[in-house]
């Protein structure tokens, strides 16, 4: 079974060899996209864009005909296209655990009929979300995902799926209608292109190959024998725990890469700290799955002050410094601590500050643990590669934290 499974991977790397060859003669690779980092993390990007061609009075110029593909792809009643205003986050009133909160994407008639779309990649349910949405307007309720996975019981209570709202996916149903909209723009080169960048984002984001004929080809090795079929079955049910054995082998290397260069890191009894338990249901819980776990330590502590370096996952690996007092976080945006944050800028103007967060920024190159499709991660299967990420990230984490402390010794806090 063993040389049944090297054979087939071997088999389809020369296909896959070949077609990445014709991807870069063609230029197929080339997204505008995720050129501009559209990554399924900024969700409320992909609703604009999605609003944006819903829009009968968009840019793209075309009146109401995709907003009525839309409709009669899902068979939406009582809506009057010739009328309607297009929300993106739009306020229906404070919440509460019936009424209230922002709708992704409203689209509403002059008769106050409308179309809801919750617009959800990975972001975790919200407390009755879908049964606020339904006391707001209780027709055309679409959760939206990229995969078409039914939300949870927290988020719609008792209302029933196919009855009160609708399930779709990004990477059928989403596609599908792209699809349409794009032969309509056949005429169009610009929108028309524009379109066929944001279906191959989607592709890229649920792992479907760009390339319908490298499909085919796979699909037919695949298909040739009783044998190949049985391998790739075995080789699927494999792939999710390869995902958790690299995703812990570089959180383990990077916790010894920092431990050897003397900087104490908290235990994985610290609430943040990851485990293996952590990674693992990271892959394998599509829902309340723990988030943004890493590795931390504590570089500054005066009075009831802390500060801390943490190194953390949300899909993308990213670093960064959060300040705490008496413990308790949520302050860094706090003007008392513009200093701080000018001085990390200082340090490296690619910080990014927030509520929770001085200042934080991704890893060179990006790593995605959660989509898990780039050759950065891919990379790390090579020992001597990952090695040589892991040590630049602790290099450079060393070097902001040691440039932080020195400035801390100017700064009144």
């Amino acid at each position: 079974m063993i040389e049944n499974i090297k054979q087939l991977i071997n088999q389809i790397n020369e296909i896959s060899s070949k077609y990445e060859e014709i991807s870069k003669i063609s230029g197929e690779n080339f997204n505008i996209f995720r050129v501009i980092e559209l990554t399924s993390e900024e969700v409320r990007l992909h609703s604009k864009f999605l609003a944006e061609l819903l829009n009968p009075k968009g840019s793209h110029g075309q009146g109401n005909k995709f907003l009525n593909l839309f409709i009669q792809q899902f068979e939406i009643k009582n809506i009057n296209s010739e009328q309607v205003k297009i929300y993106v986050e739009k306020h229906i009133g404070n919440k509460t655990d019936t009424t209230g909160g922002r709708i992704d994407i409203l689209v509403e008639d002059d008769k106050k009929n409308t179309i809801i779309i919750e617009n959800k990649i990975y972001a975790d349910d919200q407390y009755k979300q879908l049964v606020r949405y339904h006391n707001y307007s209780n027709k055309n309720i679409f959760y939206l995902n990229l995969y078409g996975i039914e939300p949870t019981k927290e988020s719609c209570g008792e209302l029933v799926v196919d009855k009160d709202f609708k399930v779709i996916s990004y990477k059928k149903d989403i596609i599908d209608w792209l699809v349409n909209c794009k032969k309509e723009s056949a005429s169009l080169p610009l929108l028309r292109e524009g379109i066929s960048h944001y279906i191959n984002l989607i592709k890229y984001l649920t792992g479907q190959s760009n390339n319908s004929t490298m499909e085919k080809e796979i699909r037919d090795l695949i298909t040739l024998t009783p044998q190949n079929i049985k391998t790739a079955i075995k080789i699927a049910n494999s792939i999710e725990d390869a995902k958790i054995k690299l995703q812990w082998i570089f959180w383990k290397k990077l916790r010894e890469k920092f431990e050897l260069k003397g900087i104490q890191l908290l235990d994985e009894k610290e609430n943040k700290t990851v485990t293996w338990s952590k990674v693992e249901s990271f892959y394998t819980k599509t829902r309340n799955r723990d988030k943004f776990y890493g590795l931390w330590t504590k570089i500054y502590e005066k009075d009831n002050i802390t500060i801390h370096y943490g190194i953390e996952i949300e899909n993308n690996i990213y670093f960064g410094f959060t300040i705490e007092k008496n413990y308790n976080g949520g302050i860094s945006d706090k003007p008392e601590y513009e200093q701080i944050r000018e001085a990390l800028k200082e340090i490296n103007n690619e910080y990014v500050s927030n509520r929770w967060w001085l200042g934080w920024r991704y890893v060179n190159p990006k790593l995605n643990f959660k989509d898990f499709n780039t050759e950065a991660i891919f990379n790390l299967a090579d020992r001597e590669n990952l090695d040589r990420i892991v040590t630049e990230i602790v290099e450079n984490s060393i070097s902001d934290i040691e440039s932080l402390k020195q400035k801390l010794q100017q700064i009144t806090i």
